[in-house]
């Protein structure tokens, strides 16, 4: 006899939690694309950033296309059964898209750009930095959850990166070392989501019909 009670973890559940982790892994990808390029192509001493942007902008629109799509896949499908907590992470995702598409508007008007208008704007460093916050809000949740080091550090590092980069406050270099970081916390953070059991990330659903009773 089957079971069909609504707190019994199925199969619905089990791919939900399948698409969640792909997209962590997606945006752990994102960034070893951008900081292999930054890497390789020694960026911190090139002249002229918007130089080094144009010559690399296929790559570079690619990893801020993974980043985005990784990032909203993860929201959309994260087993979180608070639902302010949900509402929060889909509203930053949501505000970072919105403003994304319009830094590619912009981007094309002003001549500079769209990757351009990103990297050197105000605007557009805080537009996309909530793409970032969304998903470090998934690290925080994470961390909460599963006591995962790297998810907390990826979720200071990140702001401090960003921040940073939109204040003058850190050297290239140093944007570059906190990029690597980033880069190899989040890769460790995707790599033990992948091997941890999917149960763990549905957790107990009679919380979710507590949270979602009238």
């Amino acid at each position: 006899m089957v079971d069909n009670s609504p707190l019994d973890i199925n199969a619905r559940d089990i791919r939900s939690v399948r698409i969640y982790r792909g997209g962590i892994v997606l945006s752990a990808l994102a960034f070893v694309l951008a900081s292999a390029l930054v890497i390789a192509t020694k960026a911190w001493n090139h002249p002229s950033s918007a130089d080094w942007i144009g010559q690399y902008r296929l790559l570079l629109t690619l990893a801020v296309v993974m980043l985005t799509a990784g990032t909203g896949t993860a929201v959309i499908n994260i087993h979180l059964y608070i639902r302010q907590f949900h509402a929060v992470l889909k509203l930053l995702f949501a505000i970072g898209l919105v403003s994304t598409l319009l830094l590619f508007i912009i981007g094309f008007f002003n001549g500079h750009g769209f990757l351009t208008t990103l990297y050197q704007k105000p605007y557009g460093i805080l537009g996309f930095g909530f793409i970032l916050a969304s998903l470090c809000g998934i690290a925080v949740k994470e961390a909460f959850c599963f006591g995962q080091l790297e998810a907390i550090l990826f979720a200071v590092v990140t702001p401090t990166l960003v921040l940073g980069h939109l204040f003058h406050a850190i050297s290239p270099m140093t944007a570059t070392f906190l990029l690597c970081l980033d880069t190899l916390l989040l890769c460790i953070f995707a790599i033990r989501k992948e091997i941890m059991p999917a149960s763990l990330d549905i957790g107990d659903k009679s919380v979710y019909m507590q949270e979602t009773r009238p």
